[in-house]
């Protein structure tokens, strides 16, 4: 028995009867194309910028993204994010 991704066991045979079926275009399950690369986070295309930062700077800001759970680029889009709302909500 092996498990699909949608938690379904099927045999060996099973599991050979689909191929063989999708190999020949005779399949009647659903496929689909995929679409290569990572899924875009927002509707925006991004842009890259570059700064320099001290070294001490860059590793404050890695431990801090890794004590949250994100990259760097996350945790440097956010705190953009957040001066940038600071700014305009302060006037």
């Amino acid at each position: 028995m092996r498990m699909t991704g949608h938690d379904v066991e099927l045999t060996e045979d099973e599991l050979e009867e689909i191929a063989a079926q999708h190999e020949a275009g005779t399949w009647p399950g659903h496929t689909s194309t995929p679409i290569p690369g990572r899924p875009r986070l927002h509707d925006e295309e991004f842009e890259t910028i570059s700064f320099r930062l001290g070294a001490s700077r860059i590793r404050a800001v890695d431990d801090a993204a890794d004590r949250l759970g994100e990259s760097r680029s996350q945790f440097l889009r956010r705190a953009v994010g957040q001066a940038l709302e600071g700014l305009t909500s302060t006037g």
